[in-house]
């Protein structure tokens, strides 16, 4: 859902009033109607960091030095019957488009990516490297299963399965063809281009001549198919706003969580003291194949595992 700020509009004189309780008052109406997971573009809030909003987790990813953009994720405090704790996640990237979080949580291991691409306004110089540029951070950070939620400035008018669904909407633009090519590379699909799923109108975002257009989506691992039980356009809640501009689309999706079995691995302490062991070790480690200074910590640590 792009909020269009979570500050006050404006005063007449055109000066930023203070920052008001648009947020709260969105989380009171997200909570009402049992939304557990919300990507939010548009924040216009500067400062990054973990901090808590009525009954949600927020996870700011920062606007830029003048205030604008900035996308946000938001997590319901209770997800699988359990308490959502700040350890629960990992932000791997932030900028004032893109936020990636990776999410475990009661054995739910998903990497969520809040996106905010450039209108078609932009160069298409700019559209293809921001889009690139998405895609590559998307295929490094989605280790776990992805669920983008993006507002893509691009309508899709023709199906395009399994990704786009029979329910075409709009027309072909520059940003078309880059929204598709983000689905084929990380295997996700959109439950509201899905007749059989999807209720309510297709709009997302109203233009200045009053027609709605269908530009923000939700795009769930391909492997999720099976478990999106609805999709929806959200005419219900209240965005705190002088004129409509977005409103929300919404998905349910059924997922088992379950805790991992077997606890923290056991080391055999006397094994350790061989010397013909240690030295096996040491070769495993010393064979472990160079990580570019591009990997974070936590992949660059998985990794190691991993070999090990």
């Amino acid at each position: 859902l792009n909020v269009r700020s979570l500050f006050e509009d404006a005063d007449a004189e055109g000066k930023p009033r203070r920052f008001s309780e648009k947020g709260r008052y969105l989380a009171d109406q997200f909570s009402w109607y049992q939304y557990l997971v919300i990507g939010l573009q548009e924040t216009c809030v500067k400062q990054p960091g973990v901090s808590a909003i009525g009954p949600y987790l927020r996870v700011v990813g920062g606007a830029n030095d003048a205030g604008q953009l900035g996308c946000e994720l938001w997590l319901h405090e209770c997800i699988a019957g359990k308490r959502v704790t700040a350890q629960s996640l990992v932000c791997f990237h932030s900028d004032p488009r893109r936020l990636f979080v990776r999410f475990q949580h009661e054995g739910i291991d998903v990497c969520f990516m809040v996106l905010h691409a450039p209108h078609s306004g932009y160069s298409q110089t700019d559209l293809e490297g921001w889009w690139r540029e998405t895609t590559r951070l998307g295929m490094l950070y989605g280790v776990s299963a992805p669920c983008v939620l993006i507002d893509s400035n691009a309508q899709t008018p023709e199906p395009c399965p399994p990704y786009i669904g029979d329910l075409g909407h709009g027309k072909m633009g520059p940003n078309t063809p880059w929204l598709l090519h983000l689905c084929a590379k990380l295997s996700l699909w959109s439950p509201s281009t899905y007749g059989s799923l999807h209720s309510g109108g297709a709009g997302t975002w109203r233009h200045h001549k009053g027609s709605w257009n269908r530009i923000d989506y939700i795009l769930l691992p391909l492997s999720w198919m099976n478990s999106t039980l609805a999709s929806w356009t959200d005419d219900v809640i209240d965005l705190n706003q002088t004129y409509q501009d977005h409103r929300p689309v919404g998905c349910q999706v059924a997922l088992m969580s379950c805790k991992s079995r077997g606890g923290p691995p056991r080391y055999n302490l006397r094994a350790l003291q061989n010397p013909e062991v240690r030295k096996a070790i040491d070769a495993d480690i010393r064979s472990i194949p160079d990580i570019d200074w591009a990997v974070d910590v936590h992949h660059h640590a998985q990794r190691v595992r991993d070999t090990l």
